[in-house]
């Protein structure tokens, strides 16, 4: 069930900050809350492996935000995409460009977590001063990252470190 505090509406973007909540990141995660529903995170870009913003803080310069998600190796992702293509319902989801709701499971059913388990395959980094991490910066980037999940719930692949048309072209390549 979705906090009401939630920036996420579908379960893809509250398991990223249940998880991001798991890591014991609740009060740096509530002012990064603030950050996200103000507008201060202005440029904000996904790649394969990375995660790129400015967030407006108390300076004139914006903040730079890099946030790394562990990839999956290759073998990792053939494995994945090995075991998709053996489930009908899952590949055809996936093929007419609908997420499952339980995807994570069948990562799981390989030994693979299709979101990162813990803080290890997360290597977040900012410009401001604070020292922890995260910082309220990168906090309201991973709230805005939810957000973008919610829009686009294949980010999660490419977070992964494979495009959605590189999932899809090679599933179909099992049939």
């Amino acid at each position: 069930m979705a906090k009401s505090n939630s920036f996420s509406n579908t379960w893809w973007g509250r398991q990223w900050i249940n998880i991001l909540e798991s890591f014991g990141w609740a009060n740096r995660l509530e002012r990064g809350r603030r950050y996200a529903r103000n507008g201060s995170v202005l440029e904000f870009h996904i790649e394969p492996g990375k995660i790129t913003a400015k967030v407006q803080g108390s300076r004139s310069t914006p903040y730079k935000v890099t946030i790394k998600v562990a990839k999956l190796t290759k073998k990792e992702w053939q494995a994945v995409l090995k075991h998709l293509s053996t489930k009908a319902l899952y590949a055809a989801k996936l093929l007419s460009g609908d997420m499952p709701e339980d995807i994570a499971a069948i990562f799981q059913e390989v030994g693979i977590s299709l979101l990162p388990a813990d803080d290890s395959e997360i290597d977040a980094r900012c410009s401001c001063p604070d020292f922890a991490v995260p910082c309220k910066h990168i906090a309201a980037v991973h709230y805005i990252v939810a957000e973008e999940l919610d829009k686009d719930p294949f980010l999660v692949f490419k977070l992964r470190g494979m495009e959605k048309e590189e999932v899809l072209d090679r599933l179909l390549k099992f049939d």
